[in-house]
Parts: structure tokens; C-alpha cells; sequence
């Protein structure tokens, strides 16, 4: 079974504290590569797989324009 994330590394409640992420995603990057190890896929850590998945403007494939066409359809986005 795959590993996920800590909740307390994804779930804010009023506010976002970012101060423990690091250690978490390092912690997660552990496990990850262990399990990407014994499944053998991509030697790569957790963390450099989503950055070089949305890293870049190309890497979004038009996500980036996602809130701008939903408000053209006429839906208020907050």
C-alpha cells in the first residue's frame, strides 16, 4: 500500500502553518523511496517528482488559466 502524506501535513484549520512541512516532507520522502524502491519505480524523492511535474508553466497544461476561464463561463470564484 502506497504511503500517504501526514494529515497534520495537509489538514489546516482556520490558518495555514507551514512550519512543520519541512520535516514531514522529509520524513514522507523517506518513505516514498523505500516504497518506490521495493515496487521499482523512479529513484526520484516524493518532493522533486512534484516539482518537476508542476514546476514549470508548461507543466501545468493550462491550469494556469483555469480560474480565468471558469469566471468567463460567468462562476464566481472567490
Amino acid at each position: 500500500m502506497k504511503p500517504r502524506l501526514p494529515q497534520a501535513t495537509v489538514l489546516h484549520h482556520d490558518t495555514y502553518d507551514h512550519g512543520a512541512e519541512p520535516a514531514q516532507r522529509a520524513a514522507y520522502d523517506v518513505l516514498m523511496n523505500d516504497f518506490s524502491r521495493r515496487n521499482e519505480m523512479a529513484a526520484d524523492t516524493w518532493t522533486a517528482r512534484v516539482i518537476n511535474r508542476i514546476g514549470t508553466m508548461k507543466a501545468l497544461r493550462g491550469r494556469d488559466r483555469l480560474s480565468a476561464a471558469i469566471r468567463s463561463l460567468g462562476f464566481p470564484l472567490r
